[in-house]
C-alpha cells in the first residue's frame, strides 16, 4: 500500500491528461492498477479534473489505512511471465512482472522491452517502473498510446552502454505526410523518472522522438549525459509535444534539439551544465521548428571555477540556428515567456528565424576574470523580426544586447544595465549595454528601454556607453529610453555610411530643444549653446523672429557639439534681433 500512495498523484495527472480506451480485458492484479481503477471509477472512463482531484483523495487516505476496495480482477488471476494474460488496453503494466529486477546490477532491457511490446500489442496504457536502478542498453517504443511511469526519480534508468540512444519513441515509418496522418507514433511518453547512466557517455541521447503526434514528457531528471533530447530529424516532421517540469543537469553536446518540431509547450525547464570546456547549446532549435512556446524556465551554463576557463564562444543557452541546409528552413514563430538565458558565451544567439519573440525573459552570462571569450546577452546575426519586450540584459562580460544583421529587430521596454567590455567584438575596445551594427534596410527599434551601468558584477569599466552605433549601421530608431548613468555616455553615433538614424526623446540624450536669444544694436552674430548630445547641422536649427528694429535677413553660419551660430545681413537697429529658436535632430 505504500508503493500505490506514492505512485498515487503520478498515476492520476497521467490519466487525466490522456483519454485512455476501456479495459478490453481484465486488469493485472496488482496495487497500482487497483488505485487506478479507483481514481478512474468504474466506468473506466477518465472524470473530469475536479472529480479526479475528489477521488484521488479518497485513494489516498484509502491507501494509508489499508482500507482500497478489492480489485475487479478475476480472482486467481496473475500477470506475466506466470501467466500469458497481456495488459488490458488503457491499464497499468508493472515491468517487474516481465522479470525486471532494478537492483542496479542486472540487465533489465529484455524485461523492459518485453513489458512495452505487450502494452503497444493490447492497444495502449502505462508501462509503470517502480523505485529502483534499471540497468539498460536502449529501449524502444514503437506503438501508440504508450506512456512510460517512474515512481519519481527514485526511479532510474540507467544506460550501461557509452553510445546509442536511451529511450527512443519511433514506429519506423519516415517522410514528409499531412498533419493528420495516421501514421505518426501518437500519444506516447515517459513521466516522472530519471535518466542517469551508470558509464561516461560519449554519444547519444537520453530521449529520441522522431515522426511523433503528441508527445509527453513531465517530471524527468536527466543528469550526466552527452546529449539530453533529440526531438525530430530532418526526414520529417515531429508533431505537438508537451515537455514539462524538466531537470537537466551536466551534459556535454545539448541538453534539448528540436529538429522540424512543429509545436511544443514546455514549462518550468531547470537546464545547467557547468565548466564548460567544450561547445555546449542548452536548447537548439534547427530545421523547420516552429511554435516552440517556452515559459517559466532557467536556462543556466555556470562556471564553478576558473580552471575550465570558457576558451570559445559556442556555449549558449538558446541556439536558434538551423544546421540542417534544408530549403526553406525559417525557424518560425517561437515565443519564450518569463525565462532566464545565462551563459558564459551568449545568453541567446539567433542566427536564423523569423518572428521570434521573448518577453519579461532575461539574460546574463557567468563570466569570470580572465576569461578570453567576453559573454553577451543576446546576439542577433541573421533572420528578422525578432521581438524582446520588456526582457533584461544585464551584467554581461560583453554588451547586453549586440544587434547585427539586416532583419528587423524591436527592443522594447525593460532594461539593459551593469554591462562590461571585455574585447567584444574582439577588433572594437567599447563597453555599451547595447550595440547596433546593422546596414541599412535593418530596421532596429530600442524603444522605452532604461539603459545604464549600475553596480553589476564588473564595478570598473562598467557599461561606458548606454548605446553603440557603429559606422555602417543605418535604418534604426531609438526613441523614450533613459540613457542616464552610463560611466561615459548615452549614446555613441560614429559618424560613418549609415543612413536613416532617427534618435528622438531619449532622458539623457537630448536630440531636441529650444529657446530664445539677441542679437544686441551694433552687432550681427551670437553663438547659442543648444545642449544637445549630437551635433546639428545648419539645416537641423529653426529659427522664429520676434522683433528687430531694421529689415535684415538672418541665417544659421555654423554649428558644433555645443553650439550653433546665427548671423544676420546687418545691423538690427534699435532694440537688437530677438529671436526664438528649436533644434531636432532625428
Amino acid at each position: 500500500m505504500r508503493k500505490a500512495f506514492g505512485t498515487l498523484v503520478s498515476l492520476a495527472l497521467l490519466f487525466g491528461a490522456l483519454p485512455l480506451r476501456a479495459s478490453a480485458a481484465p486488469p493485472v492484479q496488482d496495487a497500482e492498477t487497483r488505485v487506478v481503477d479507483y481514481v478512474r471509477g468504474a466506468s473506466g472512463q477518465p472524470p473530469s479534473n475536479q472529480e479526479l482531484s475528489a477521488r484521488a483523495r479518497k485513494a489516498a487516505d484509502a491507501a494509508r489505512t489499508g482500507a482500497l476496495p478489492a480489485s475487479p480482477s478475476a480472482a486467481g488471476q496473475s500477470g506475466p511471465p506466470g501467466g500469458t494474460v497481456p495488459p488490458a488496453a488503457g491499464q497499468v503494466t508493472n515491468v517487474k512482472a516481465y522479470g525486471a529486477k532494478g537492483d542496479g546490477k542486472a540487465n533489465d532491457t529484455a524485461a523492459i522491452q518485453s513489458a512495452i511490446n505487450a502494452v503497444g500489442a493490447a492497444g495502449g496504457g502505462v508501462v509503470f517502473i517502480p523505485r529502483g536502478t534499471y540497468k539498460v542498453t536502449g529501449l524502444t517504443v514503437a506503438a501508440n498510446y504508450v506512456r512510460l511511469l517512474g515512481e519519481g526519480w527514485a526511479t532510474q534508468i540507467a544506460m550501461s552502454n557509452a553510445t546509442g540512444d536511451t529511450i527512443t519513441f519511433s514506429n519506423g515509418r519516415t517522410g514528409f505526410t499531412p498533419l493528420e496522418d495516421a501514421t505518426y507514433l501518437t500519444g506516447c511518453g515517459v513521466e516522472n523518472l530519471r535518466l542517469e547512466p551508470s558509464v561516461t557517455r560519449t554519444s547519444g541521447s537520453e530521449i529520441v522522438a522522431y515522426r511523433y503526434n503528441k508527445l509527453y514528457l513531465n517530471n524527468l531528471c536527466i543528469q550526466n549525459v552527452f546529449q539530453g533530447m533529440l526531438l525530430g530529424r530532418v526526414t520529417d516532421l515531429a508533431i505537438t509535444a508537451y515537455v514539462q517540469n524538466l531537470r537537466m543537469r551536466q551534459y556535454i553536446a545539448f541538453g534539448v534539439k528540436m529538429v522540424n518540431v512543429i509545436e511544443l509547450y514546455g514549462d518550468g525547464w531547470a537546464l545547467d551544465k557547468f565548466d564548460q570546456t567544450n561547445n555546449t547549446y542548452s536548447i537548439w532549435l534547427s530545421g523547420l521548428t516552429s511554435t516552440v512556446c517556452l515559459t517559466n524556465s532557467d536556462i543556466v551554463n555556470s562556471m564553478v571555477s576558473t580552471a575550465a576557463k570558457e576558451t570559445t564562444n559556442n556555449v549558449i543557452a538558446l541556439y536558434i540556428h538551423d544546421d540542417t541546409g534544408q530549403s526553406g528552413a525559417i525557424l518560425l514563430s517561437n515565443y519564450f515567456t518569463n525565462c532566464l538565458f545565462d551563459s558564459h558565451s551568449r545568453g541567446v544567439r539567433g542566427d536564423n528565424g523569423t518572428n521570434n519573440y521573448f518577453t519579461t525573459c532575461f539574460f546574463a552570462d557567468r563570466s569570470v576574470a580572465g576569461q578570453p571569450i567576453p559573454g553577451v546577452g543576446v546576439t542577433i546575426t541573421a533572420g528578422t523580426d525578432w521581438s524582446f519586450v520588456n526582457c533584461y540584459a544585464m551584467n554581461n562580460g560583453g554588451p547586453g544586447y549586440y544587434v547585427g544583421g539586416n532583419g528587423a529587430v524591436t527592443i522594447m521596454g525593460g532594461g539593459v544595465s551593469g554591462n562590461n567590455y571585455q574585447g567584444f567584438p574582439s577588433t572594437n575596445s567599447y563597453s555599451a549595454g547595447i550595440i547596433l551594427d546593422q546596414s541599412d534596410g535593418g530596421n532596429a527599434r530600442v524603444i522605452g528601454v532604461s539603459i545604464n551601468k549600475n553596480t553589476g558584477i564588473f564595478p570598473t569599466n562598467n557599461q561606458q556607453w548606454g548605446i553603440w552605433i557603429t559606422a555602417s549601421a543605418g535604418d534604426f530608431t531609438i526613441e523614450s529610453n533613459n540613457l542616464q548613468w552610463n560611466n561615459t555616455g548615452a549614446i555613441n553615433n560614429l559618424a560613418g555610411i549609415g543612413l536613416n538614424k532617427r534618435i528622438r526623446n531619449n532622458r539623457g540624450y537630448a536630440t531636441e530643444n529650444s529657446g530664445r536669444a539677441t542679437i544686441p544694436t551694433g552687432s550681427t552674430t551670437v553663438n547659442v549653446t543648444h545642449n544637445l548630445g549630437v551635433t546639428p547641422s545648419s539645416q537641423h536649427v529653426r529659427i522664429t523672429p520676434i522683433s528687430a528694429g531694421n529689415n535684415v535677413f538672418y541665417y544659421v553660419t555654423a554649428t558644433s557639439a555645443t553650439t550653433f551660430t546665427v548671423t544676420l545681413s546687418g545691423n538690427p537697429g534699435a532694440g537688437g534681433f530677438q529671436f526664438g529658436w528649436s533644434v531636432i535632430v532625428q
